[in-house]
């Protein structure tokens, strides 16, 4: 397969801070991959802004600017996602689409070897939802009254997707820009997560999974703690209102970044979010000893995420004598 490129769609304004959270993600992936081509996907209102200021510095990170007209009248949110969902036509290449709210955290060389036309790691981590529908699909069905039959083999989080530049990664593509931009404007739902399931469907079931350390999303600790000792792309979720307290969400963090550019944020800083997290679910047994970052846990979370029928043994086990877990 040929080199990888790495893909970013951006829409960003002066009021907001997502170009600056493109900058960081940007930096973190050169830091680990210092050899990585990167493509920014933008709108002409965004490219606008790239001027002066901490901002200049985004062109110095990207090897390729795609700039991608969109629909007048179009909020900033619906631009977000026109770009996102057309990017497979505007760039050439297999590419690893990566969202603006990551912070990569090792070596993306795995992506490169898998055979997947399209792939992406499991929604909230969870890979068996027991033939229920995640409460998102339910409440977007709701919201568009929308009725359709339709198969979900597999729920992808959309915030890292590995794409090919064949058939198969244009045709999910297309139609899931085709069901966005129906579901915008018809139904005035401008998300792309539930459109993003439903191209999959309809397309077949074409994507494959991604090992969970490509997009540990960090909302879901009980789905992605098996992959964080390993996590390569830290996904942080910047518009949710938890874990706030972390450097990569921080507003003054934003602000340095606009003033002097991402120079202003140490690789410190980027390293050791994991241990920032880490302390976020700290269980204090004794004043010194610390449960989550122990070795007899770390080791448990290795062998949970690699041999998981020890987690079946182990529950079936407990079960003999009343405990459930």
């Amino acid at each position: 397969m040929s080199k990888l490129k790495f893909v970013y769609a951006l829409t960003s304004g002066e009021s907001d801070y997502y170009a600056e959270q493109a900058l960081m993600s940007m930096h973190s992936l050169r830091m680990h991959n210092p050899d990585c081509h990167i493509v920014l996907a933008a709108d002409r209102e965004t490219v606008d802004t790239f001027g002066t200021g901490g901002r200049s510095h985004i062109k110095d990170y990207v090897d390729e600017l795609v700039v991608i007209d969109t629909p007048q009248g179009f909020t900033p949110l619906q631009r977000s996602r026109y770009v996102k969902t057309l990017i497979r036509e505007y760039v050439e290449g297999d590419f690893l689409y990566l969202d603006c709210d990551t912070v990569v955290m090792g070596r993306l060389d795995g992506p490169e070897n898998s055979d997947a036309d399209v792939a992406g790691v499991a929604f909230r981590h969870v890979r068996d939802w027991g033939g229920e529908l995640p409460d998102r699909l339910v409440r977007f069905y709701k919201k568009t009254g929308i009725q359709e039959r339709l198969e979900f083999p597999f729920f992808c989080n959309g915030g890292v997707i590995l794409c090919k530049d064949n058939e198969a990664g244009h045709l999910l593509f297309e139609l899931w820009h085709k069901l966005w931009l129906e579901c915008s404007t018809k139904y005035g739902y401008d998300f792309d997560q539930c459109n993003l399931w439903r191209a999959n469907a309809l397309a077949g079931g074409i994507m494959r999974e991604l090992d969970g350390i490509y997009n540990c999303q960090i909302l879901y600790p009980g789905g992605m703690s098996p992959y964080i000792d390993d996590c390569r792309v830290f996904h942080y979720f910047s518009n949710s209102r938890h874990f706030n307290t972390l450097s990569c969400k921080r507003t003054e963090t934003m602000r340095r970044i606009r003033e002097h550019g991402v120079d202003a944020i140490t690789e410190a800083e980027l390293r050791t979010l994991k241990e920032e997290y880490f302390d976020s679910f700290i269980i204090p047994v004794r004043e010194d000893m610390e449960i989550y970052n122990s070795p007899l846990v770390v080791l448990s979370r290795k062998l949970s995420r690699d041999y998981p029928w020890m987690n079946k043994l182990a529950k079936s086990v407990y079960g003999l004598f009343g405990i459930k877990i």
